[in-house]
């Protein structure tokens, strides 16, 4: 028996698949029921299998975005200070190189 294009869904849901298999089991009449009953207890196994795995990349997603953070936060650690030295030093260097224009006072127009 075929269902009518318009009760069949173009994507797939749990809500779908459970509606789909009940029209199964009330279109088939009493003797082809049980048929159509295992047919609903197997989509949901496979829903439930699928849930599942989800659920484990869910715990495995989540694991790696805790080491992630934490590498993040050791990284952040280590650069802050560099980045802090970096600016000192350009600082350093500005104030040599303009202060060494004529008419500015700097490291290099006093000869060090």
């Amino acid at each position: 028996m075929s269902l009518p294009n318009d009760i069949l869904p173009n994507t797939f849901s749990p809500a779908r698949a459970f509606s789909i298999s009940y029209l199964r089991i009330m279109a088939v009449g009493a003797s082809g029921r049980h048929a159509a009953e295992e047919e609903a207890r197997a989509e949901v196994d496979v829903l439930n299998s699928r849930l599942e795995k989800t659920n484990q990349l869910t715990k495995k997603i989540e694991a790696c975005l805790g080491r992630l953070e934490a590498t993040g936060k050791s990284v952040r650690e280590v650069v802050g200070p560099l980045n802090g030295e970096t600016k000192k030093l350009q600082v350093l260097n500005h104030s040599m190189v303009f202060g060494s224009l004529p008419g500015h006072s700097g490291c290099l127009e006093h000869g060090d």
